[in-house]
């Protein structure tokens, strides 16, 4: 063999030994890519079956992500209310926290049967199950024959005159949940606004969103879209010029026949 060829299987011998190297390369690279995939928050919300009224009782939520507690949520909510009464329910921050559980001491004022609900903003998802709990000796079948009864008058006057499809829309759709996210707003800065939508504790997606801005005292009301990001999350920027009370009035529209909206009060900083 001439010095030429043999020069020639060096270099292709090394060639074939960097090309197999290369591939045990990658293999190790895609277990890393697996390790890194994003794992979803998850909620263990731990409330009573029963209460006493007046009786002080601690409502927990567990928050975590695989198996590491989650420590760093960005807010941690309780909302409660009384049985088909949501439009008067109380928003409570949690007042204790042991590593990923975060907790409020409550006490019910009377017998009923009460409905609550952690909203969890925690790396970037929004998770917010529900509950109930009993007070007393009251009974979850005296809220069921209120609400058949309510459903009734409900379709009695919604066939009178000057009854809308609007008005259907807002009879049927309570089950849709919506939550503004907490934030701080400064003045002079865009400010990204984001609304979660659920329904029946999934995310309630495709919808048309528009926030309705003003400030206290001002007749001038500004309209802004919201855009979906992620499945039931939407966000829209918007310019706040001056500091104080604001109210936002998010307005939620789908193909569905849905039309309904909630607002909320904000202040700017």
């Amino acid at each position: 063999m001439t010095l030429k060829k043999l020069t020639y299987l060096v270099i292709l011998l090394s060639v074939m030994v960097l090309s197999a190297c290369g591939k045990e390369d990658d293999n190790p690279g895609s277990d890393t890519n697996e390790d890194i995939t994003l794992k979803t928050i998850e909620v263990d919300l731990q409330v009573p079956e029963h209460a006493n009224p007046g009786e002080d009782v601690l409502i927990k939520a567990k928050v975590t992500q695989g198996d590491e507690e989650v420590e760093d949520a960005q807010a941690v909510k309780f909302e409660i209310w009384e049985k088909n009464d949501k439009d008067n329910s109380e928003m409570i921050d949690f007042t204790d926290q042991s590593g990923g559980t975060y907790g409020i001491t409550h006490s019910f004022e009377k017998e009923a049967i009460y409905e609550v609900q952690v909203h969890v903003d925690a790396r970037n998802m929004h998770v917010m199950p529900k509950t109930m709990i009993q007070v007393g000796e009251a009974s979850l079948d005296d809220y069921e024959e209120q609400s058949d009864e309510q459903s009734h008058d409900e379709h009695s006057h919604s066939h009178g005159e000057g009854a809308t499809a609007e008005e259907h829309s807002h009879h049927d759709e309570t089950d849709i949940t919506v939550h503004l996210a907490d934030n701080e707003w400064h003045v002079g800065e865009e400010s990204k606004i984001t609304i979660h939508l659920e329904k029946e504790e999934n995310p309630y997606t495709e919808a048309r969103v528009r926030l309705e801005i003003w400030q206290e005292g001002n007749k001038q009301h500004d309209w802004v879209d919201a855009t979906e990001s992620n499945p039931g999350k939407y966000e829209a920027s918007y310019n706040f010029t001056q500091s104080g009370e604001f109210q936002v009035k998010i307005h939620v529209e789908h193909e569905d026949g849905t039309h309904i909206h909630t607002q909320e009060n904000v202040h700017i900083h």
